[in-house]
Order: C-alpha cells, then structure tokens, then sequence
C-alpha cells in the first residue's frame, strides 16, 4: 500500500492520511516469496523500520499462495525464527487451505497439518523466553464446517493459544461466517466458565471484511481482522471501483497510451468544467473503451454524482477527478487507498 508522489519517495497508507484508517499491518511471507517485498532489505532494518510504522505488526504466511500445494511452505521452527528475526509483534502459525469441495481425506489431512503445525509453534515459542518476550503467538485454524472450526480452536486453546486466526474464511458466504462467528463465542464463553485461569480468547478474521458482519464481530471475541478487498477492488473489479458513503461506483477506463488519454481526459474536463452539459456526449466518447451497457450506465451515475467532490481525503483533494480514472498504476493505487479511508 504505496505510492510514488511529486518528489518521488514512497509514502504508505498511514503517511499520507492522517490519522491512519488502520490499527495495525499484515505482512505475508509469501509476499516476500513473491518478490514483491524485499527480504533482504526487510532483514537490514526489520519490519516497523521499513515499514515506517509504530503500531503493531502481524506476520503470516500467506496461505492462499501455496494453496495448490501438498504442504506448507514453511515449518513452524522456520517461520517462528523469521518472526524474531525481522521484529514482528504477532506471528501466526503455519496453516493450509481447505477448500470446501475437497474430497474428506484431502479435508482431513489439511486439518491435521494445521493444528499439528498451531502445536509445534506454540511449543517452540513456549520453550524460548526471548520469543516469549518478543512473540505473541496467532494459532491459526482451518475447517470446512463449523465442527471442524470448533475442534481446531479447541485443541488450540487447551495447548495455550490465547489469540487465534480463524483461515479460510475469505471466500466463504457471510451467513457461514456469522454462524461460526456465533457458536465461537458460545464455546468460548462455556470455556471460560470451566477454565481455572479464566484466560481471555482472542479471535483474528484472515481476509474477512463485510460491513454486515461486523454487529456479529462485536459481540463474538473477535477483535481484529484484515483484508484486502477493498483496496483491490480499486482496479480488480469490473464495476465497483471507488467506494463512498456505503456506496461503490465505477471508475472510467481510458487507453493507457499518452495520446489517447489526453483525448479522453479533456472530454472529461470538458463536461465536468460545465462546458459540455449533455451527459450523453460525453458518454459517446467513453463509449469506445467502456462499450460494456451497463458499465456505462454505473459510469454516467459517477459522473452525475461526481462523488471525488464530496471526499475529505487527501487523495481526493491531490488527484482530482484523476482519482476515479481506470488507467495507470499511481490512479489505481490512490483509489484503493481512497477506499480503505
């Protein structure tokens, strides 16, 4: 969540709005993996340095990266020691997908990687007072019912687990997750009942960010969560790109080559300064790129609503109408970050 502005240094989210629409970062290791990140710098000057963040800080592995694989990318003793290693204040342990349309045995064997693997890495951290110092320990969870949710924890909590990551869930229907999310506080409530040292259960959502869950999120033991979703919507969706007081609207896509933008963004000046009143003008000009109906419908709605006018952010007042064109990364990213303002 960068963006190169005016002097050209990288600036994060949480510098350029203030205060920050976030309480904390999640950071992949398949990201790193990826090369998108680099480890190398990341291991000079540790995670909050290079991030330039104060707060707090989750690492996972990223799960869904290696999902079409037979196991993990990383072992416990491997991620616990990369955790320490570049600063992290959350680490979560090493988990494995299970998809809801696998075969039981496939289901079965993915359950127990991860919950064998919740266990080692509690057990390592357990042993070592620097990690316990350093390190609080995410156990993460996978199922593909709310039984095989429940048991996971279960085991979790008895090995110690007082923070746990429930995986998974991002592609999941909202009326499953707030199911879950229900009978995870009741468990947890009748645990903590019989439990002697009445620890308090604390419960992580992976990629899960619904505004029609989050009354369920508050009255369950859920206390943080991350996604994505609304940052990649920005240039991922076909249609809801630009998201503003509970309402998505569609950005405009023009060619990416200079001499066709020009053309398209001073149509676009053109009608928006007051000096071409039909909307159905300058739709016929957008009409070459957007021949898609309906998208050209939801655009006109954009363009009547001019909705970049009614935003506060920073980035709107920066990028001007620029923000709600579909073209060019420095636009997309600045909407996305819009989005999650």
């Amino acid at each position: 969540m960068c963006i190169r502005d005016r002097l050209r240094n990288t600036k994060f989210l949480w510098e350029i709005i203030k205060p920050p629409p976030i309480d904390g970062i999640l950071v992949s290791r398949m990201v790193l993996e990826q090369g998108k990140i680099s480890l190398p710098q990341l291991r000079k000057q540790k995670v909050h340095n290079y991030l330039r963040w104060d707060g707090p800080i989750i690492g996972d592995c990223g799960a869904w990266g290696y999902a079409r694989e037979k196991k993990p990318r990383f072992s416990p003793d491997d991620l616990m020691k990369y955790y320490i290693e570049l600063g992290f204040d959350v680490g979560a342990s090493p988990d494995h997908i299970i998809f809801p349309k696998m075969n039981d045995d496939e289901k079965q064997e993915r359950w127990k990687i991860t919950v064998t693997n919740a266990l080692e890495f509690i057990e390592l951290w357990k042993e070592n007072e620097k990690y316990q110092r350093r390190l609080r320990p995410l156990g993460v969870v996978q199922g593909w019912d709310i039984p095989s949710y429940l048991a996971a924890i279960k085991k979790l909590v008895i090995a110690g687990y007082n923070y746990i990551g429930l995986g998974g869930l991002a592609r999941r229907q909202t009326s499953f997750i707030i199911k879950l999310l229900r009978e995870i506080a009741t468990f947890l409530l009748e645990y903590h009942e019989k439990d002697e040292e009445k620890r308090r259960i604390e419960i992580h959502l992976f990629g899960v960010a619904r505004f029609n869950i989050i009354k369920t999120m508050q009255s369950s033991p859920t206390i943080s969560f991350d996604s994505a979703s609304f940052l990649r919507n920005a240039w991922m969706s076909a249609t809801d790109n630009y998201f503003l007081d509970g309402n998505w609207y569609t950005a405009i896509r023009i060619p990416p080559d200079a001499v066709s933008q020009k053309k398209y963004i001073n149509a676009l000046l053109k009608y928006l300064e007051g000096k071409e009143n039909d909307i159905k003008t300058i739709l016929d000009v957008l009409a070459d790129v957007n021949s898609n109906r309906d998208r050209l419908e939801r655009i006109a709605k954009t363009l009547r609503d001019k909705p970049w006018t009614k935003c506060d952010c920073e980035l709107c007042r920066e990028f001007g109408f620029e923000i709600i064109i579909f073209s060019g990364f420095k636009r997309n990213i600045a909407r996305g970050m819009h989005n999650i303002y």
